[in-house]
């Protein structure tokens, strides 16, 4: 019996000691998924500043997705301020020219001088965003102010015009042509026939634009059975283009006759909407800018100008502004929003041998869009926080109940790690 009451105690106190162990350890885990929760919440603040507000040239060479991935991935078990400090900055320095991360209580002062170029005609480049840009499908649109072309060359623009009922046509030949002018820019001229919203026998043509008019036709054997034709021109990239006297007509034995002359030479002039559109055409517009001019028409009075804006809005930030915002972990995040380009390159350049480790790191991330990854997950939800607070309508940072809802809101899904990128 005494040995049993023994045993027993014995018993008993190891079962006291091993509750008292793991709730030393599930505080233990907590107290880490909380500072990991910090870490990635410091990289998240900078992670939106330096995407969407930072324009050297290096940022725009990154795959950002996979940057999220790999940041996850340095600062989610780092246990001190200082190391998470130098870890960022090794991280963000080398595509982020000017930056600065400091402790709170250790203020530094920001000097622009470093940022300026030995070039006197060098020109500021910053971005203007009309909403998030995050793919060639988005309907927003965000331009480096004084950039090269290469920064537009994924934005296509659409013009057209649609018959829903072409029974007339079918079976018979049909040519659309126009007169193009301009500086630059990728032009194609197109006749899409439909049967049952399905394209059949999509045709198109190149148009290598010049200062001087020239007529560009296209011809094409409408199908049997279609049931809608869509008609037009699509500009791709940094374009500057003039156009005028379209004309849709098809060939009833032998002769061309007008299928379509509604507002063919844009004489209907300029509409008192301040948005893109045209009279009696339809418009897909991403980055382009559309405008009725009086610029040199072919012929009448108007012609139809399609361009690349040089800015999206009055305002520009000036050379030396920064974004200075507290990025969490008593630290100060200063982020440049201005820099200066020559012809070639923003300015400063980074070090080439550190640009190039940095994409090698990126290169070695595979990213699936079904992913059980937890680093992917986590990235995702870093991305997501910040378009909406970046570009919602009406920021979340100004609404206290908004505010509190997406703190919490990031918190849980950062400890569930239950999102996809």
């Amino acid at each position: 019996m005494k040995l049993f009451f023994k045993t027993g105690a014995v018993l008993v106190i190891v079962i006291i000691l091993f509750s008292v162990a793991c709730k030393k350890e599930i505080s233990r885990k907590e107290e880490v998924s909380e500072i990991t929760i910090q870490n990635l919440g410091t990289f998240a603040r900078l992670y939106g500043y330096a995407r969407w507000f930072h324009p050297s040239d290096e940022a725009q060479e990154i795959d950002w997705d996979k940057f999220a991935v790999l940041g996850v991935r340095k600062v989610q078990n780092i246990r001190s301020a200082t190391e998470l400090r130098d870890t960022l900055y090794r991280l963000f320095s080398p595509i982020v020219q000017g930056l600065q991360i400091y402790e709170a209580d250790k203020p530094e002062t920001f000097n622009p001088d470093i940022l300026l170029s030995p070039d006197p005609g060098a020109k500021s480049v910053v971005w203007q965003h009309l909403g998030v840009y995050l793919s060639d499908q988005s309907i927003y649109k965000s331009i480096r102010i004084n950039t090269s072309d290469l920064d537009k060359i994924t934005n296509s623009t659409t013009i057209f015009k649609q018959i829903s009922n072409p029974s007339q046509l079918n079976g018979k030949e049909v040519k659309f042509s126009g007169y193009f002018r301009g500086q630059k820019g990728e032009v194609k001229l197109a006749i899409l026939p439909f049967i049952n919203s399905i394209t059949k026998n999509l045709h198109e043509i190149p148009i290598e634009v010049t200062q001087d008019w020239e007529k560009y036709e296209i011809r094409l054997k409408i199908p049997l059975e279609t049931t809608s034709i869509i008609y037009g021109f699509e500009l791709d990239g940094a374009t500057e283009v003039w156009v005028d006297n379209f004309e849709f007509v098809v060939n009833n034995e032998g002769a061309w006759e007008s299928i379509d002359s509604a507002n063919m030479g844009f004489e209907c002039g300029k509409t008192e909407k301040e948005d893109d559109s045209v009279q009696n055409w339809l418009t897909f517009v991403r980055l382009h800018t559309i405008e009725v001019s009086d610029t040199n028409p072919y012929s009448g009075k108007y012609c139809l100008k399609v361009s690349i804006p040089e800015k999206m809005f009055g305002y520009i930030p000036q050379f030396g502004e920064i974004t200075k915002a507290s990025i969490g972990n008593n630290l100060i995040g200063v982020i440049p929003l201005t820099l200066l380009m020559n012809e070639s390159s923003t300015y400063p350049e980074t070090d080439t041998k550190t640009l190039n480790q940095l994409q090698s790191e990126l290169a070695n991330i595979n990213l699936s869009r079904y992913s059980s990854n937890p680093d992917q997950n986590l990235a995702s939800i870093i991305i997501a926080w910040n378009v909406i607070q970046h570009f919602f309508p009406i920021s979340m940072s100004l609404i206290p109940i908004g505010r509190t809802y997406w703190k919490k809101h990031c918190k849980v899904h950062l400890k569930t790690k239950n999102i996809f990128i």
